[in-house]
């Protein structure tokens, strides 16, 4: 787990090793989005089209948060939900959720980014997931604090390839 909150003074190469390091999570502050984040959206959801292929057994992904809060002197304990859903045969699936904390405190009303990697089985309620047509990913994410708003989220498939378009 990486803390950076309230660090304004990180160079642009720290930035990046942080943006890009592996681990549980990373707060740090940030304006907008990284651009290695390739499927991004102005809000907490995003709607992923991939070319259509067979259903995978699970997904794995990197996802950041673009936080902007309405008051100083933040604890932020109740983190993040991440909701998962996806289009095979035509029918829209949940996958999953999970939740994910972020347990830190921060002055200031700068915007910060929350990174963190997740993965959900696809196929485990499927039987019949050796002749599912996968098509689309939705990823939604909602905060569990009311003096914090999301103003951007950013997908990044680790597993999932041959992706067409965002929505």
């Amino acid at each position: 787990c990486l803390n950076f909150a309230g660090c304004y003074g990180l160079s642009r190469n720290a930035r990046r090793l942080i943006h890009t390091s592996d681990c549980k999570y990373v707060l740090l502050p940030g304006e907008e989005v990284p651009a290695h984040f390739p499927h991004q959206a102005a809000s907490g959801s995003l709607t992923i089209n991939l070319t259509p292929r067979p259903l995978p057994s699970s997904l794995r992904f990197k996802a950041c948060i673009l936080l902007s809060k309405f008051r100083d002197d933040i604890l932020l304990m109740g983190g993040v939900s991440c909701h998962v859903m996806g289009k095979h045969n035509g029918f829209t699936v949940q996958y999953g959720s999970n939740q994910h904390h972020m347990p830190c405190k921060y002055k200031g009303y700068a915007d910060h980014l929350y990174i963190f990697e997740d993965s959900f089985c696809l196929n485990q309620d499927c039987p019949e997931a050796e002749e599912a047509t996968f098509s689309e990913l939705s990823f939604v994410f909602r905060l569990h604090d009311e003096d914090v708003k999301i103003k951007g989220c950013g997908v990044q498939l680790l597993e999932v390839p041959n992706c067409v378009t965002d929505e």
